[in-house]
């Protein structure tokens, strides 16, 4: 996010007008779309491994998206936007899940 040189405030407020286009951005909207369900079937069954398979799932997911997309590169600032908007969100979503699995997080990776 940094490396944007656009603020996370600005993210997370700019009003975008493009859809995704990629399998990759759709992909990981999905899984990122999938949160809730996941944890209301950990909550029901008591069964904290699918939370921990839907992150490994997240995560492998999100690393098709960031290898396949250009993101700093992108020159359409609508779609540059979206892109750092899904990565945010899955931050967001991964630090919530270590957080109720009670695994710290690195400071910087």
């Amino acid at each position: 996010m940094e490396k944007s040189n656009i603020s996370l405030n600005e993210i997370q407020n700019y009003k975008n007008t493009q859809n995704f286009s990629s399998f990759d951005e759709i992909d990981l909207f999905k899984e990122i779309s999938a949160l809730n369900e996941i944890l209301l079937l950990v909550y029901e069954n008591i069964m904290a491994h699918n939370l921990v398979n839907y992150a490994y799932t997240l995560a492998k997911k999100f690393s098709a998206f960031y290898n396949n997309e250009s993101i700093l590169n992108e020159e359409n600032f609508d779609k540059k936007i979206l892109k750092l908007k899904l990565i945010n969100k899955y931050i967001e979503i991964q630090k919530i899940i270590f957080q109720i699995l009670a695994i710290k997080l690195p400071n910087k990776m």
